[in-house]
């Protein structure tokens, strides 16, 4: 759902996100704590943080509903000015909760996330998603979902280079906190999908040649996989906002 690499024009975020590093691995565990006011509107609730510890405004989060097998967005709200977002009137179901990079508009617009609120494409995280989760609608508790420290610096290399077409492309990026694997998935400008990597621990993949044709240019995102286990619903899942090169 989060790896769409067509483009689209920064807007709302330049402000609210600064260099970001993800550390998943510290999140509470999920937890009902009283907090509802019984009267039907039950709520999931969580923060968005920053890597310097500071909470993230105007954050996009997306209430994800999962019904016959079928992802379907419930309702997209904005992080507060102390990072905090709640989704009230929920109902019972299977539910995940995600960050997304685009704003709360586009989002509901359909318009894809391939830019970052910095300007510096390739570098933060474009979503990053919890597990699915049984929320069982109890309207006196708040279901406190994990925070997320949304930002992952990810240097992705090649960005906005022509390589050489004679080799493979490498591609490599810095470490995202805790993760277990990665895996690069690469698409053309008419966003079809020319090759996905092997899922690899390390942090560079080569890219081959023989899958690319001279003198076009490519976009490409880095996915991160998480650990399974953990706090629940856990963080599990995200993918980097695009990068691109040219095939010379």
């Amino acid at each position: 759902m989060f790896n769409t690499l067509k483009k689209s024009s920064p807007l709302l975020f330049a402000a609210a996100f600064t260099a970001f590093s993800m550390t998943a691995c510290n999140t509470p565990n999920s937890t009902t704590t009283p907090g509802g006011n019984g009267t039907g509107t039950a709520s999931i609730t969580g923060t968005v943080t920053k890597d310097d510890g500071s909470m993230a405004s105007n954050a996009t989060v997306v209430l994800i509903q999962q019904a016959s097998g079928k992802d379907s967005d419930f309702d997209i709200v904005s992080s507060g000015s102390d990072g905090n977002y709640s989704f009230s009137k929920v109902p019972a179901g299977k539910y995940r909760v995600a960050f997304v990079i685009q704003s709360a508009a586009d989002r509901k617009n359909g318009v894809p996330q391939a830019y970052d609120p910095a300007g510096k494409t390739g570098q933060y995280y474009g979503a990053i998603t919890t597990d699915y989760f049984d929320y069982n609608g109890d309207t006196t508790k708040t279901f406190q979902v994990p925070a997320f420290n949304v930002g992952w610096i990810a240097n992705l290399k090649p960005h906005n280079e022509t390589v050489n077409g004679n080799n493979d492309v490498k591609i490599s990026w810095s470490s995202a906190k805790n993760a277990d694997t990665y895996n690069v998935i690469v698409k053309d400008d008419n966003d079809n999908q020319v090759y996905k990597s092997d899922n690899t621990d390390s942090t560079e993949a080569d890219i081959p040649g023989s899958k690319l044709k001279h003198g076009t240019k490519y976009n490409y995102i880095v996915n991160v996989i998480f650990p399974k286990g953990g706090a629940a619903p856990a963080i599990t899942y995200g993918n980097s906002a695009n990068a691109n090169f040219t095939f010379q």
